[in-house]
C-alpha cells in the first residue's frame, strides 16, 4: 500500500502528477503545528481569538485524518512508525466529531487487541475520551480536564491503578503529578 498520493496537476489528457508528502511526514507535521499553536493560544492575554484559530486548525486536521483513515484504516505503528501513530492519537483528541472518535475507537482496539499494530495506552486514552464525550465516568483516568488539571470522573477508582498497569500506564498519582508539572512550567 503505497503511503504517498498522486494528483493531477496537468491538464486533461497529460499524464503529470505531482505526489504529495509521505503519511508518516503529513501526520507529525500536523501534530507538531497542532502543540505550537495550543502552546501560542494558551501563552498570551485574549486569547479567545486565538483558540477560534487553534479549533479552525484542528477541524481541519481532523478532515485530513477522517480521509486518511477511509483509506488506509488507522494510523497503526506497522503503517506510519510510533511517532506519526502518536500524532495521529493526538489529531484524533482533539477533534470534534464524536461520530470519527468511536469509529478509530473500534479501529484502535483492534490493532491493538487483535493485530498487536497499537499500542495500548493509544487505545486507553481513545476509550477515555470517548467516554467522557458520551458525559460516562472514564475507565483509564487519561482525560485530563484542562480548566483544573485534573482528571474526569473516573469509574471504580479501587481498582484503577491495575487498570491502568493492564494497559501500560504508570499509576494515576504518577499522571497527576505530571500535568502539574507541566502546567507549572508553562
Amino acid at each position: 500500500m503505497s503511503l504517498t498520493t498522486a494528483t493531477p496537476t496537468a491538464p486533461l489528457g497529460t499524464s503529470a502528477e505531482v505526489t504529495m508528502p509521505p503519511l508518516p511526514e503529513v501526520l507529525l507535521a500536523q501534530a507538531a503545528r497542532d502543540e505550537a499553536l495550543t502552546l501560542w493560544a494558551s501563552s498570551l492575554p485574549g486569547a479567545s481569538n486565538r483558540r477560534l484559530e487553534v479549533a479552525a486548525v484542528r477541524a481541519g486536521h481532523e478532515r485530513e485524518l477522517m480521509r486518511i483513515v477511509d483509506r488506509h484504516g488507522w494510523p497503526t505503528v506497522d503503517l506510519v512508525g510510533a511517532k506519526a501513530s502518536a500524532a495521529a492519537l493526538r489529531i484524533l483528541l482533539h477533534g470534534t466529531d464524536l461520530a470519527f472518535l468511536l469509529r478509530c475507537r473500534d479501529l484502535i482496539k483492534t490493532a491493538a487487541e487483535e493485530e498487536g499494530s497499537c499500542s495500548l495506552i493509544h487505545l486507553a486514552y481513545v476509550v477515555d475520551w470517548c467516554l467522557v464525550r458520551l458525559a460516562q465516568p472514564q475507565l483509564y483516568g487519561t482525560a485530563f480536564n484542562p480548566a483544573f488539571g485534573r482528571p474526569y470522573p473516573i469509574a471504580d477508582l479501587e481498582t484503577l491503578d491495575e487498570r491502568r498497569n493492564e494497559m501500560c500506564l504508570p499509576p494515576l498519582a504518577e499522571e497527576i503529578a505530571l500535568h502539574r508539572a507541566r502546567r507549572l512550567a508553562s
